[in-house]
């Protein structure tokens, strides 16, 4: 497992290849961050018929994008390969022109942050669900982050607060709670793009509305898979694949 301060994303097993030293010194919290891809393809094995095949997108720093598809499309999946968690049968990732196999597939995974479907809560204080397990915590950072995911007030109400025990499946928890606690998780990362698939899905609709603004109001690259209408309004391109 992916250490959940340093190298979490989507909170997944991972079995990832040895890799050269990069050849790229990353900058941490660097703002912003461009996202490109050159003819990209993936299938899941050699037997199978291509998910997608020769795709090419390109994102500006600090704009919404929004990817959607009919069910089946590959949607999660195309962005499990922009998230550098799966690697593609050929084509290439680029972040402000440089391919994340150039800067390291560990550092690339500093340089962002994922909320997926398929995320989960540890055992362990929601304020170290949020920040991880940090020896130094920005405690007005985290915060912000919790507000602008629309849950510090429901964890303020809580007899511990931030202090608050949870386990892995986050019970006393509703879905939308686990989803906005995910959110703030990513948020203090303070990525340079912001992944989120499906991210709002268990959210009631002014929940929803409050974090989409909030997040379209921070300085971050943000690429999403979303169905309802209220959240493809908050980005600033739709994609259909």
């Amino acid at each position: 497992i992916m250490s959940l301060h340093n190298e979490r994303i989507a909170d997944i097993a991972l079995h990832e290849k040895e890799e050269k030293k990069p050849e790229i010194e990353i900058v941490a919290h660097m703002g912003p961050i461009s996202l490109e891809t050159n003819g990209l393809s993936y299938r899941y094995d050699s037997q199978s018929a291509p998910i997608f095949s020769a795709l090419s997108l390109s994102v500006a720093p600090g704009e919404s994008v929004a990817i959607t598809g009919a069910s089946g499309a590959g949607k999660t999946t195309l962005m499990k390969v922009l998230c550098g968690l799966f690697e593609p049968d050929s084509g290439r990732v680029l972040i402000n022109g440089i391919d994340i196999r150039q800067i390291g597939i560990n550092n690339y995974h500093r340089m962002i942050a994922c909320v997926m479907q398929d995320d989960r809560l540890f055992s362990g204080s929601i304020r170290e669900n949020i920040c991880g397990f940090a020896e130094e915590m920005d405690e007005e950072w985290m915060v912000e982050c919790a507000r602008a995911s629309h849950i510090h007030d429901v964890i303020m109400n809580m007899p511990m607060g931030y202090e608050t025990l949870i386990g892995e499946l986050g019970e006393g928890l509703s879905g939308g709670q686990k989803q906005r606690i995910f959110i703030a998780r990513a948020l203090y990362r303070k990525p340079g793009i912001l992944f989120m698939d499906e991210a709002t899905s268990a959210l009631d609709s002014e929940s929803e509305h409050f974090v989409n603004v909030a997040i379209k109001n921070m300085n971050i690259t943000r690429v999403i898979i979303a169905h309802r209408e209220t959240t493809l309004r908050t980005v600033d391109r739709v994609i259909s694949i």
